[in-house]
């Protein structure tokens, strides 16, 4: 029971701190839905949010209601693709196996999964080298900022040690002699990126605000979920358990376990392969000309960067956190939709063009992508095959 309120607490409050994301009429970044799917109306997205919430308190007497909760946050992220943040994916999945076996031990073990697969490759996904860029500007700058010579060197070249530490706090909590070293690990780790990006931290006004309510609730999880007590071992519960909760928890163990193994090949995407703050993925800018900045909507003129003799520039990741308070999705399927959001402006090339950059295959990548090059394209890959 105490699992299922913190879960449902932790998505109302990341639902509450992102709000803009959800209630799509107060923004101006672009609404980006899943490839045929129609754009919600607002009046739409509210009544889903309010079923949700609904159903989340009701749930807490008729788990089995649970179900239409994670329906409800379903459509919502079929109507914006940026709504699939990590959080998001997480609560949802683990909503999903309470809905179905909240008493059930088959249920426990099951949220037991998705957090241990959530330390292991959020760890391995910091081994990439743009990860040393997000620790020595994140979250070891205030230190290194008073350091210098040798001590400062060695705060810098803690990012090596970082992805060890989550992958072994997800291993350690696979088994039950190391289960309370791996507790104790993960809520240090915890309270460290509290005191660095909380709202007392240095980061404290830091636009990815959502992380806040996420990290308390993923300290109460490893306390309520892997605590030393009594329980039953994953083999008992399979046992006791009836096969529809088994079948669920199968399906996510396959979705937090195996698909992220499909990340690296570009087949399944960065967050619910939980890069969290790993460093990987690209930038995308749409630089406007003089004749095309009267084609920009106003409310977007706020998010862009415009200097005396230079041309006007709209990041998608400093856009969205900005107006929304969560990351882009900067997946080449969600962003060659966000480019395309520009076709709908009525945009040409005498307008504007996307300069995008960043990390691929450990390698840096710079191009160019004229608009009219965006027309008929499902995926942003295909542009390159173009080029070769």
């Amino acid at each position: 029971m105490m699992v299922q309120v913190v879960v449902s607490l932790g998505l109302v409050a990341g639902i509450w701190l992102s709000w803009p994301l959800w209630h799509s009429v107060e923004r101006s970044y672009p609404v980006l839905p899943f490839a045929g799917y129609p754009k919600l109306r607002t009046g739409m997205e509210l009544g889903l949010i309010i079923l949700g919430g609904a159903t989340l308190a009701a749930g807490i007497w008729r788990s089995g209601l649970l179900w239409l909760a994670v329906l409800a946050l379903g459509i919502l992220v079929l109507g914006d693709q940026t709504r699939l943040q990590p959080w998001v994916y997480q609560y949802g999945l683990m909503l999903w196996v309470l809905g179905c076996s909240r008493e059930s031990p088959i249920g426990q073990e099951g949220l037991r999964i998705v957090i241990i697969a959530i330390y292991f490759w959020a760890g391995y996904h910091k081994l990439a080298p743009s990860f040393e860029s997000v620790w020595k500007e994140n979250f070891a700058a205030p230190l290194l900022a008073t350091l210098e010579g040798k001590s400062q060197e060695s705060v810098a070249n803690l990012y090596r040690y970082v992805p060890y530490i989550e992958m072994a706090t997800g291993l350690l909590l696979l088994f039950s002699k190391t289960r309370i070293v791996g507790v104790a690990m993960g809520c240090l780790m915890h309270l460290g990126i509290l005191a660095m990006l909380g709202p007392i931290g240095p980061y404290g006004n830091s636009t990815n605000v959502v992380i806040w309510p996420w990290n308390i609730v993923m300290i109460l999880l490893l306390i309520f979920l892997f605590a030393p007590k009594r329980r039953a071992t994953p083999e008992e519960a399979w046992k006791v358990s009836w096969w529809i909760p088994r079948a669920v928890v199968i399906l996510v163990a396959a979705l937090v376990l195996v698909m992220p193994m499909r990340n690296a090949s570009g087949k399944w995407d960065n967050y619910p392969s939980f890069h969290l703050y790993s460093g990987v993925g690209e930038r995308f800018i749409m630089i406007v000309m003089p004749q095309g900045e009267k084609k920009i909507p106003e409310a977007a003129k706020k998010h862009w960067i415009k200097e005396p003799r230079k041309l006007a520039e709209l990041h998608a990741r400093d856009w969205c956190y900005a107006e929304l308070k969560v990351p882009a999705v900067v997946d080449d399927r969600v962003m060659l939709d966000w480019c395309q959001s520009f076709l709908d402006l009525e945009m040409t090339n005498r307008d504007g063009f996307i300069h995008r950059d960043g990390h691929r295959d450990e390698r840096k990548i710079a191009t160019q992508i004229r608009l009219n090059e965006l027309k008929n394209m499902k995926f942003l890959k295909e542009l390159e095959t173009t080029k070769d």
